[in-house]
């Protein structure tokens, strides 16, 4: 064997040992990821977010980006939230807690007719989940939309009687 050999298999060798030390590393990246608004917690997603790129499967991405979506969300940074949001929807357009997170922050702006949009797809994919159609009832009034907000809050509150205390003061 050359010492080109020898060279290419110690690289090899290093490659599979960095990658299975890297891989064993990701059920911990996972619990972290996304569990508060800690540096720890976005640090733990954004591992993840750049080991995953350009490796399938998107859907596992589109979670990392929404968990770190909502971790900004709790800190207060909007913009940050919003593009990790974005992000996980291109890569997952099934994912309705990352249409909902990202209403919540347009919501947070002024940005009703945004909000409502996301909270339109948010309830399209998942129509089970009170608090979007809450969050939609809101935006749906700043927007001048009286029947239609009643009609959703309505809709909320047969979904579930307590919604709003799973809400923060809006208005």
């Amino acid at each position: 064997m050359g010492r080109i050999g020898v060279f290419f298999g110690i690289a090899l060798a290093m490659l599979v040992v960095a990658n299975s030390a890297q891989a064993q590393s990701l059920p911990s990246l996972w619990r972290l990821c996304g569990n508060d608004d800690s540096k720890r917690s976005i640090d733990a997603c954004t591992a993840i977010i750049e080991w995953n790129h350009g490796r399938p499967p998107a859907k596992s991405l589109a979670e990392a980006y929404t968990y770190r979506g909502n971790s900004y969300a709790d800190k207060g940074e909007t913009a940050k939230a919003i593009a990790d949001f974005t992000h996980a929807i291109n890569l997952d357009p099934t994912r309705d807690d990352a249409f909902a997170g990202r209403g919540v922050q347009y919501y947070n702006l002024g940005d009703y007719k945004h909000a409502a949009a996301d909270f339109d797809a948010a309830i399209r994919l998942n129509p089970d989940e009170a608090v979007d159609w809450a969050w939609r009832s809101h935006a749906r009034q700043r927007l001048g939309d009286t029947a239609g907000a009643n009609a959703d809050l309505a809709h909320a509150h047969e979904l579930d009687p307590q919604v709003e205390n799973d809400m923060p003061d809006v208005e």
